[in-house]
This record gives C-alpha cells, structure tokens and sequence, in this order.
C-alpha cells in the first residue's frame, strides 16, 4: 500500500491544480468583487518515519499544486526514502526550485519552521515534536499538523487571534500562547485575495 498510494495521492493533486479557482462575488452596479486563489509561498513539510512516501505525497502534493516551493525535512530514521521522492518528482519535471530537501534530526526541523521565510508548516508526528514545533514556527507561520492522537489541527490566523481545531482543550491553549500572525496567512496552500474590478 506504502508505494502503490503514493503515486495515486500525487495523481489526485495534480488533478485539483486544474479546480484551484476563485470565486466571482456580485459587487452592486459595474463592479465586480473576484477572489484569486495565490500561492502562499514556501510550504515547510516534516514527516515521520512510519510512512515514508505516503505521507510526504499528501503534504508535497497539495502545496505544489497549489504553486508553492516545499521545503521537505523526511525522518532521520529514513532520509533515503525521502530522497528517492524527491529524485522521482524532479525526474518526473518537477521544476528543481519547487522543492528543496532538508535532512537530519530536530535540530534540521527546528531551522525549517523557525525561518521567516517559510509561510506555512505542515507536520505529522508525536505529540512532543509537534509541540516544539509550534514553539519553533516563526510568528507569521500557518501551521497544520496531524499528531499522534490522530486528530488534525490548523492554526488558523484572524485579526484577533489564532484559532485550534482540535478535539482537546488543552491542545486549543497551546495554540492560544503563540503570537497571533499577520491575518493573509491561511492553513491551506493558497491564500485567496479579494480583489474588484470595473472590466467585467
């Protein structure tokens, strides 16, 4: 299943790249209000040991579709397998500046999600790590992990605050005690702008 799902999660990606579109609002008189669908810049993807491709295909898949640059940190415990990834989607014509490989341990992990650089993280793993990582993300960072209790949680950025989903309360206060970030990030993989125009 490791490796005949991995090339089905990718073919899925690819096909929503095609349904990544905005949404036409009605404006009153000669304007009209459009939303576009943007990349959010560099998407940083930490992935555990257990399922080496399977995972990273669901993490890269989606960020790249959506026209972001992934900066991919595999487990230490199986780099090779990562490596082989990305070797087979730059084979494949992934262009060489849409990914970037990073290996080694946390302290590797840490420098990903603590660069300003990096617009969004998204991370699946044990509860410990996932928590450090959230210290480590850089303020302005959209976060999305799947931790061990195999609940998925986004950080969501508002004016006003951020935002957990998550079935436990405590994991809904660690997320309050990080700065809330500028409100353009998003937890998905494109950032719609609203934009007008009187062309239309």
């Amino acid at each position: 299943m490791e490796v005949s799902r991995t090339p089905m999660n990718l073919r899925f990606y690819a096909g929503e790249a095609h349904r990544a579109t905005g949404t036409v609002y009605p404006g009153g008189g000669p304007t009209t209000v459009y939303t576009v669908r943007e990349p959010i810049g560099i998407v940083g993807a930490i992935t555990p040991w257990n399922f080496p491709l399977n995972i990273p295909s669901r993490k890269l898949g989606p960020a790249l579709a959506a026209g972001n640059t992934v900066l991919f940190k595999p487990s230490e415990i199986t780099p090779l397998m990562g490596q082989r990834l990305v070797e087979a989607l730059l084979a494949g014509g992934l262009p060489p500046d849409a990914i970037a490989l990073v290996q080694g341990d946390g302290k590797a992990g840490a420098a990903v999600v603590g660069d300003e650089r990096v617009a969004a993280v998204t991370f699946t793993g044990s509860t410990s790590v996932g928590r450090a990582i959230h210290r480590a993300s850089a303020p302005n960072v959209a976060c999305n992990w799947r931790w061990a209790e195999r609940t998925p949680s986004s950080c969501l950025p508002t004016p006003t605050s951020t935002l957990l989903r998550r079935s436990s309360s405590k994991a809904r206060s660690d997320c309050r005690d990080k700065p809330a970030p500028a409100p353009a990030a998003s937890s998905r993989s494109t950032r719609s702008t609203m934009r007008c125009s009187t062309e239309w």
